[in-house]
């Protein structure tokens, strides 16, 4: 008689208990744009746990073929603003934000030409 094991991982979402502290990307706005255009993200816990965005090391990656590092205009524990640089490809693409080394989930963007 054969026996089948079956397991499974479950992921708690549980704030303050360091299990998916990270930052949690919920929308962009806009949801599409192009370059040199202003763009802010929402979310939560964006400067990490402790929502000290002064300290906080805060940084932007498009998930093109090459992953591309945007800079921050500014940050609140709530809210992300950047400017669209020109060389992020035109397309669908996914934002990751990375606050103390933390990676967010992924947010579909489109990157529209000028």
């Amino acid at each position: 008689m054969k026996r089948l094991l079956l397991c499974c991982l479950v992921a708690c979402t549980t704030k303050g208990t360091g299990v998916n502290d990270g930052p949690e990307l919920q929308m962009a706005m806009p949801g599409s744009a192009s370059a040199d255009t202003s763009v802010l993200l929402t979310g939560e816990r964006l400067c990490g746990i402790a929502g000290d965005c002064t300290d906080a090391s805060l940084m932007i990656e498009f998930l093109t073929a090459e992953q591309l590092q945007v800079p921050v205009s500014g940050a609140t524990p709530t809210q992300i603003s950047f400017v669209l640089p020109a060389f992020v490809p035109v397309g669908a693409t996914n934002i990751v934000v990375y606050s103390d080394g933390d990676a967010s989930n992924e947010l579909p963007f489109t990157v529209t030409p000028r």
